[in-house]
C-alpha cells in the first residue's frame, strides 16, 4: 500500500487525559551507552510528570519477557535479547530486537490506543515507528550510529540503508538529533531536512566537584573502541614525558580494544601511571569524575556522548577534538584535530603548568552545566508531542481537540 493510501493516524482526544506515548529503544540501563543512559534520564524526568503515559519497548536479557513500571503511568517492556556484551551491540543483535520489537510494539498498539511513537534512533526504531504510522504520528530522535557515514563499522551497509533512512525521516512527524554535527551529517542524506538541535542533559546532583581545589589527574570515560581514540590520547599522555608533577591518567569503560589499549600503555612506557578502571556503575563513576580534573574526549567521530556533560558538571576542564561536544564548551575547555596526538598534547601542557587557567576552566564548565538539565529536555520533548498532535488535529479536523493537556 502506498504511502497516500494509508488511513490516516489517531491522535488524542479526550478532553484532560495525559498523552500516551509509544516509546522504542533498542538498549536501556543496564544494556547499552549513552542513548540507554539518555532514554532512561528522559523517562525518569516523564516519571514525575501526569502529562504523559508511557510504554517503553526495549531489550532484557531474560529468556521471557520483562515488564516492570518505573511509575503507575510509566511502563517498561524489556523483551529476551542474546547479548553478547552488554554494553556493545552487534548486526545481529540490533536484528532480533527489531524482529522482537514490532510485533510487539504492533500488539500493543491494536490493545491500547497511543496517540504519538517516539523512536530513538533512526534504525532500528525508527522502522517501527514507520511500520505503525497508520496508527499514530511518530518522532524520531537522532542519535549517532543511526545516521549513515557517522558509524565506520557500518558503513559498507550505508548505500542499502540510505532509501530506507530517508523514507523514515520523510514521513516522521518530526526529527530531532543530539549535536549540530550530527544534523549536518543527516542532511548530506537527506539536505534541508527539518531537523531541530537538543542536547543531552546532565543531572548536576549526582555529578558534582570533589570538595578539594587541586584537580589534575587526566581521565577518559566510554566505550573502548577504535572510533573513541583512545590510542591518541595514551600517545599524547606518554609524549608529556617527564613533565614536572605529571598526573595519572585514568581510562573508565571496556570494549573490544581493551586488551591492545593495555599493551600500548606498556609498549609507551606509561602503565605504571595508566589506571584501566573497566566498566563502573554510575554512583563509582560519579566519584571518579569528580575527583578528576581534566576529561578527555579524543574521539575520530562523536554526537554529544554524554559523558562530556557529566564531566562538565564534575568540574573538569575539557579537551575534546572537533566534533559534537565542542558545541558545549563556552570557555570551558580546549578543541583539537581528531586523531592529531600533538596536538592532544599541546593541549594538556596548556593545563598542567598553568593551575589558575586549569581552575577557571573546571570553574566555568560546572557552570554551564547548571544550565543543562534533564528537567529542561523533558520540557521540550513535551513540546514536541503538544506540537505534532497539533499539526495532525488540524490535517484531520478533529473538532475539539485538546492538545493543551501536555
Amino acid at each position: 500500500m502506498a504511502t497516500s493510501e494509508l488511513p490516516r493516524p489517531t491522535v488524542v482526544a479526550e478532553r484532560g487525559r495525559p498523552v500516551r506515548v509509544l516509546m522504542l529503544c533498542y538498549e536501556y540501563p543496564p544494556l547499552g551507552g549513552g542513548t540507554a543512559a539518555a532514554c532512561s534520564s528522559l523517562l525518569a524526568e516523564l516519571a514525575r510528570t501526569d502529562k504523559v503515559e508511557v510504554d517503553l519497548v526495549t531489550s532484557g536479557t531474560r529468556p521471557q519477557v520483562e515488564r516492570a513500571e518505573l511509575a503507575p503511568h510509566v511502563r517498561i517492556h524489556r523483551l529476551p535479547i542474546a547479548k553478547t556484551d552488554a554494553r556493545f551491540w552487534r548486526a545481529r543483535e540490533i536484528a532480533e530486537w527489531l524482529w522482537r520489537a514490532l510485533p510487539y510494539a504492533r500488539a500493543l498498539a491494536c490493545r491500547q490506543r497511543f496517540d504519538i511513537g517516539h523512536c530513538w534512533a533512526g534504525w532500528p526504531s525508527g522502522v517501527i515507528g514507520w511500520r505503525l504510522r497508520a496508527r499514530m504520528p511518530y518522532v524520531v530522535s537522532l542519535r549517532g550510529s543511526d545516521v549513515p557515514g557517522y558509524n565506520e563499522r557500518l558503513r559498507l551497509l550505508d548505500p542499502a540503508f540510505r532509501p530506507l533512512v530517508r523514507r523514515i525521516w520523510r514521513d516522521a512527524a518530526h526529527i530531532s538529533a543530539v549535536s549540530a554535527d550530527l544534523r549536518a551529517l543527516a542532511w548530506q542524506t537527506e539536505p534541508g531536512l527539518a531537523i531541530d538541535v537538543i542536547a543531552n542533559g546532565v543531572d548536576t546532583r549526582r555529578f558534582m566537584p570533589a570538595g578539594r581545589a587541586a584537580r589534575h589527574d587526566i581521565m577518559f570515560a566510554g566505550r573502548l573502541i577504535r572510533r573513541k581514540g583512545v590510542t591518541h590520547l595514551l600517545e599524547a599522555y606518554a609524549a608529556l614525558g617527564d613533565l614536572a608533577g605529571r598526573p595519572r591518567l585514568l581510562i573508565a569503560g571496556d570494549g573490544p580494544e581493551r586488551g591492545a589499549l593495555e599493551a600500548l600503555s606498556r609498549r609507551l612506557s606509561i602503565a605504571d601511571s595508566v589506571t584501566f578502571l573497566g566498566h563502573l556503575e554510575r554512583d563509582r563513576l560519579a566519584r571518579v569524575y569528580g575527583e578528576a580534573g581534566i576529561f578527555v574526549l579524543p574521539s575520530l567521530a562523536d554526537a554529544l556522548p554524554n559523558v562530556v556533560p557529566e564531566a562538565m558538571a564534575s568540574g573538569q576542564a575539557i579537551v575534546t577534538t572537533a566534533t559534537g561536544a565542542r558545541e558545549l564548551l563556552q570557555g570551558n575547555g580546549l578543541v583539537v584535530p581528531p586523531g592529531d596526538s600533538v596536538a592532544l598534547r599541546d593541549a594538556l601542557r596548556r593545563y598542567l603548568p598553568d593551575p589558575p587557567l586549569l581552575l577557571r576552566h573546571q570553574h566555568r564548565s560546572r557552570q554551564a552545566a547548571l544550565e543543562m538539565s534533564w528537567p529542561g529536555v523533558a520540557e521540550w520533548t513535551l513540546g514536541v508531542y503538544r506540537r505534532v498532535l497539533a499539526a495532525a488535529s488540524r490535517s484531520i479536523g478533529v473538532a475539539g481537540l485538546m492538545v493543551g493537556c501536555i
